[in-house]
């Protein structure tokens, strides 16, 4: 019985159809057609096996189904205990992985090392255009295209030498020169970035991992942009890390992120590092190769412009990934939240300071003209902040609104006379102050909405939930099925505020598997409405 066959039983006896699985797995229907049809099968170093064992232990079975799923696993796999739930996951761990890699690798995969189509036949699409073949770094080799035009012909010439990269550990060296290349440059850079490979070969070097996140940031401090295309039908631990090391990249303004918005199974991964017009690192790298693969870094504008060409086209044809706001972008931001919490849905935040959310209108103006603002500008923050109130008004009659806060924001307030409202949470620019009678009429009617509204919860996280929590100043916003949000008042290099929306289906629902997490883990005596309003309400009579 080989994988497909496999595969198949699992699913219909536990009564699971392709989508079900796609879904789970963060990938398209086709390809789970393609594994049980026997046309495509997972390579050695695949996430699939493991992740569709996760899946499937985690269904609730009912007996028939759990009776049939252990009589085949006594025949095919060594079952220890049949009442243990990780005997069973380890046993159909066993079960479902390819009993020999390579031979279903060839069996399905024809095209893999030496045979056409297979890295060694990629590596000779290279032999064909340089005189020497691929050996260690700074081969020296002409360029043998021939070309009708002597003047045309002189172009090609200016290409004599590239450097060639053997396997991930190779590849990473690559990337490191490639920014070390960008960092000595005198002049603002423009970088363009892809790659559909597993993300493996950056994060199982933690040194690297390391070495990578500082040398962008520090590009970006100097003023170097970035244009990203992600893979985001990965699995969710891939795009758990790229939201990990990216999202705080993108606070500086300086990244800009793409995605394509359609399932796209190919059977070369491609991988692009490219300086405009100066340089680039380009590798290929056949689905289920055996094998080694190589990333070649040229060094040369002519190389880099084709292989631009190439990444341009398909930008094209990709979608944003993340809206970046900045501090002179405030208003827009207000308006795109506006939009969003006027949608249907759910909404659940954490902020690591006081909300805005709920401030009635006089409280919200009498904020803003304390603070000195121009007459114009608090004009049309209030007709979008009325139109805020309005949104939360409608939205709570039908949809659970929550809003997450350490615990320590509301019970150091007693001891402080001007309290500093985050810039961003107001849309503004720079930070704004909170006077004792400000905060006494906000805190009074927080009391007043969560006692009224039945849909309106506040939930205090006391610090040991989530290590993202604990990030100074960093917000989170996630509307069910329609958007996540990060903001914070103090965007690096600049110090200015900025906010970071994205719509994309993997990301949201990675903002909705945090927060789930989040939830679940305060304790409840933190997130109990009357208890909550009995700790308000103590606060209230200390101020």
């Amino acid at each position: 019985m080989d994988f497909g066959d496999k595969l198949n039983l699992l699913m219909k006896t536990l009564k699971v159809n392709n989508s079900k699985l796609a879904r789970a797995l963060s990938v398209d229907p086709s390809l789970v057609s393609k594994w049980r049809n026997k046309k495509r099968v997972p390579s050695a170093v695949s996430p699939y096996p493991a992740e569709m064992v996760s899946y499937f232990s985690s269904l609730h079975l009912h007996n028939f189904q759990r009776v049939e799923l252990l009589k085949v696993l006594e025949e095919h796999a060594a079952l220890t205990d049949k009442e243990s739930s990780a005997a069973l996951q380890e046993a159909l761990a066993e079960w479902l992985s390819p009993e020999n890699e390579k031979e279903a690798a060839s069996k399905y995969h024809p095209h893999t090392q030496n045979e056409p189509g297979g890295t060694s036949a990629f590596l000779n699409i290279f032999d064909g255009i340089f005189t020497q073949p691929a050996g260690k770094k700074n081969i020296t080799a002409p360029f043998l295209f021939k070309m009708n035009k002597p003047e045309t012909l002189s172009l090609f010439k200016s290409l004599h030498h590239f450097e060639l990269y053997r396997g991930r550990a190779g590849k990473r060296e690559a990337v490191l020169a490639f920014l070390d290349l960008v960092l000595t440059s005198a002049e603002p850079l423009e970088l363009l970035l892809t790659s559909q490979e597993n993300l493996q070969w950056i994060l199982e070097d933690k040194k690297f991992t390391v070495q990578w996140e500082e040398k962008l940031r520090l590009a970006l401090e100097q003023g170097h942009k970035i244009t990203i295309i992600h893979t985001t039908n990965r699995e969710l631990s891939d795009l758990t890390s790229i939201m990990k090391y990216w999202l705080p990249l993108h606070l500086t303004g300086n990244v800009e992120s793409f995605y394509h918005p359609q399932y796209v199974h190919t059977i070369i991964k491609a991988t692009y590092f490219i300086i405009k017009n100066k340089a680039c690192i380009v590798s290929f790298l056949p689905e289920d190769a055996q094998s080694d693969n190589y990333s070649f870094f040229f060094p040369d504008s002519l190389v880099t412009k084709i292989f631009e060409a190439s990444f341009y086209a398909f930008l094209e044809q990709c979608k944003k990934l993340l809206y970046v706001f900045t501090g002179e972008q405030m208003i827009p931001f207000m308006e795109k939240m506006v939009q969003l919490e006027g949608r249907s849905g759910d909404l659940i935040t954490f902020k690591n300071h006081l909300s805005s959310l709920t401030i009635p209108l006089s409280l919200y103006e009498d904020i803003l003209q304390s603070n000195n603002l121009p007459p114009q500008e608090i004009k049309k923050r209030l007709q979008l902040h009325e139109k805020r109130l309005q949104s939360f008004i409608a939205m709570t009659e039908h949809y659970n609104y929550c809003e997450i806060f350490p615990y320590n924001i509301f019970f150091t307030l007693p001891g402080e006379e001007n309290i500093k409202l985050s810039s961003v949470e107001f849309f503004l620019e720079e930070n704004i102050y909170l006077n004792r009678r400000q905060l006494v009429a906000l805190l009074e009617h927080t009391i007043q909405v969560l006692e009224n509204n039945k849909h309106y919860e506040i939930f205090f996280a006391g610090g040991r939930e989530k290590y993202i929590i604990t990030a100074p100043d960093l917000s989170f916003i996630y509307k069910e099925n329609h958007a996540a949000v990060v903001t914070t008042s103090h965007g690096f290099p600049h110090k200015h505020p900025v906010a970071i929306m994205s719509n994309e289906g993997n990301i949201v629902r990675t903002f909705e598997e945090f927060f789930q997490d989040l939830q679940a883990e305060i304790p409840s005596f933190n997130r109990t409405k009357n208890q909550i309003i009995t700790k308000l309400k103590k606060l209230y009579h200390q101020l």
